[in-house]
């Protein structure tokens, strides 16, 4: 049994353990793209809506988010 979501994709599997194993596969897959992540959280036009209004560089997270520990995770790529 595959599981429907809202663009009519399926995540294969037959069990919840297998589409669970699949979607943490796809997500270590994704995180690992520090490109696709970067365009994700700024934006792909430098310098980004969120650097200019806060006047920061996107490279320091701990100045943009001093004290958001999951931002600084998303930012290394690393899974929680």
């Amino acid at each position: 049994m595959a599981v429907g979501r809202e663009d009519d994709q399926y995540v294969p599997g037959a069990t919840r353990t297998e589409r669970q194993r699949i979607v943490t596969e796809w997500l270590l897959t994704d995180l690992a793209d520090v490109e696709a992540r970067d365009a994700v959280t700024y934006g792909a036009v430098r310098p980004s809506a969120l650097e200019t209004a806060l006047r920061r560089d996107r490279r320091d997270p701990t100045v943009l988010f001093a004290d958001a520990e999951w931002v600084a995770k998303h930012l290394e790529g690393q899974q929680r």
